[in-house]
């Protein structure tokens, strides 16, 4: 894949159903500022990620994680990726 432009990914899941928040910020601090402030206001059980994503400059539907932090209790903090890829 080329040098395409990049962004951040965030999202906030909770253990239970599995939904929460999701957002794109262009800088990995406005991300992860999100990202924490919703946890400090959810009980044990939700995480919280950040994934570094490029995309692909020729098509733009694909993308590539290149670096993901997580943190919390919950689902996201057991996987790998952060983000499902399609």
């Amino acid at each position: 894949m080329g040098e395409g432009p990049e962004f951040f990914v965030w999202e906030v899941r909770d253990e239970g159903d599995g939904l929460g928040p999701v957002g794109v910020a262009g800088s990995p601090l406005d991300a992860s500022a999100a990202v924490v402030g919703m946890l400090v206001r959810k009980p044990v059980g939700w995480s919280g990620s950040v994934a570094r994503v490029r995309l692909d400059p020729w098509r733009p539907e694909r993308y590539e994680v290149l670096q993901t932090v997580v943190w919390g209790t919950g689902r996201l903090a057991g996987r790998a990726d952060g983000l499902q890829q399609e």
